[in-house]
């Protein structure tokens, strides 16, 4: 297996949306090059990933990390980096990599017998995957004037396509590979290289394109980063809110009913790695079902964020110490986000230690 490293100047992007959920998160760019579609018949041949770090007088740079098998038998290799890679991170930026580049990954993981013994769940526990693809589709209406949705698509609507300097498609990455193997050429493997490595250079550029979604909304569905866990379903109703959360690292075994002093239900699953959480609602006026937040951050001894409550103040179906779960029978999406950023935290004494 052959490492290769290079660095750029680069100049990340942000927004107030963006850094509530993902200020300060260990965010990896991942991208990988395959010999077909299918992981049960085919290889990972090339993975890439990009970081960003801050650098001197304000300037910043992106480190780009390409582990390439120079021949099939190195898969194992390249897979096994890759992974170490990505349990680093807490957020994994992709294109289209919930549907392949994740699972791809962890299907070679499995057949290559790298996961560690685990039989069920996934082999990257709490690993948020921020898939661009996913969240234009299905939360912004670019597809209704763009020719297609493809990353490079996105690149020429962003303007930015002329910072690509490779020429080729995936597809002609997995014709060259196979020539590669034959004669071992060097400008073929080039050429590999700089596809995958201008995806990921291009890919991390991409992120202006939320401005153009419904970024709270899409995480409302997708999930989210909060605290030490990875928020994976959210389901209010009239009754109450329940919720499930990822941990990031081992949990313990415990359950707790509403009480006077906790008044939610508390479920932490070991075996599972997962926490279940049930709020039940008071009711404000007819048809308004609404938590108590004083109450509930009061359960754990939470003082929340400044910022962040001043910010739950301003919206509607908030304010007073409640949250409206639904408005206009509609979920509160903001309003629920933000409660859910600020109250997992506090469970963080759920996590084991010494493991």
């Amino acid at each position: 297996m052959q490492t290769i490293r290079r660095q750029h100047p680069f100049t990340p992007w942000s927004s107030r949306a963006f850094r509530l959920y993902f200020q300060n998160r260990k965010i990896l760019t991942y991208d990988i090059e395959t010999s077909g579609l299918s992981p049960a018949a085919s290889q990972i041949i090339l993975t890439g990933f990009l970081r960003v770090r801050p650098g001197e007088g304000g300037l910043y740079t992106a480190e780009t990390v390409q582990y390439f098998a120079e021949k099939p038998g190195e898969e194992e290799a390249v897979v096994a980096a890759s992974l170490a890679e990505l349990r680093e991170a807490e957020v994994v930026l992709t294109y289209n990599g919930r549907s392949f580049d994740l699972p791809f990954t962890e299907n070679r993981a499995r057949k290559l017998g790298l996961a560690d013994g685990q039989k069920t769940g996934g082999l990257l526990p709490g690993l948020f995957d921020l898939d661009l693809f996913t969240i234009i589709r299905n939360w912004s209406d670019l597809g209704s004037f763009l020719p297609s949705l493809s990353q490079k698509s996105i690149e020429a609507y962003l303007g930015r396509s002329e910072s690509r300097e490779d020429e080729i498609t995936g597809y002609d990455s997995v014709k060259l590979y196979e020539n590669y193997l034959l004669i071992g050429s060097f400008n073929l493997r080039e050429k590999i290289l700089l596809h995958n490595h201008d995806d990921i250079l291009q890919l991390a550029g991409l992120l202006p394109v939320l401005k153009n979604c419904d970024l709270h909304r899409a995480l409302f569905h997708q999930g989210f980063p909060a605290g030490p866990f990875l928020v994976r379903k959210i389901s209010p109703s009239m009754n109450g809110l329940s919720v499930t959360a990822e941990a990031r690292g081992p949990v313990q075994e415990y359950i707790s009913f509403p009480s006077q002093d906790r008044p939610f239900r508390l479920v932490s699953s070991a075996s599972r790695g997962e926490v279940e959480l049930t709020f039940p609602t008071d009711a404000a006026a007819p048809g308004l079902p609404v938590l108590d937040l004083e109450a509930l951050y009061g359960g754990l001894g939470l003082t929340p964020d400044p910022e962040a409550q001043a910010l739950m103040d301003t919206l509607p179906g908030t304010g007073g110490g409640y949250l409206a779960l639904l408005l206009d029978g509609e979920p509160n999406v903001l309003g629920i986000n933000l409660f859910l950023l600020t109250f997992l935290p506090g469970l963080a004494w759920l996590l084991e230690e010494d493991v």
